[in-house]
């Protein structure tokens, strides 16, 4: 599963940086960046659940997955579909939304390209 997940992330990656190369010349491809945002969530969130099925708690996704999930509910309660939060409560949970976003992509790229250690039985 992690040799899929890197596939997907280079071709993201690669995507990601063609839009920023060619937003240098034409800024209107910058929103193509927020497009290109969600299937970058939704393959990390998806890779995690389907590697959690696959190896259970050996998944090496499965803090992703949970910190995900965490910071999905938080970003729901902004709006009406669990509860509603207002004013300071519904600014935390933007904050938590964009930056837990963000350090779990990191996390997620780190944990698929890091370098593993063989094991020699």
């Amino acid at each position: 599963m992690k040799k899929v997940n890197k596939y997907i992330q280079y071709v993201l990656l690669a995507t990601i940086t063609i839009c920023l190369i060619v937003s240098i010349i034409e800024s209107s491809f910058l929103i193509w960046l927020a497009f290109l945002i969600l299937p970058l969530g939704v393959t990390h969130y998806l890779g995690s659940l389907i590697d959690l099925f696959f190896y259970g708690t050996k998944s090496i996704y499965r803090y992703h997955l949970l910190a995900s999930t965490i910071v999905l509910l938080i970003v729901a309660s902004t709006t009406d579909v669990l509860f509603r939060v207002d004013g300071f409560l519904e600014d935390v949970a933007t904050f938590i939304g964009f930056a837990g976003s963000a350090i779990l992509a990191i996390y997620f790229w780190w944990l698929t390209f890091r370098k593993e250690k063989k094991v020699i039985e």
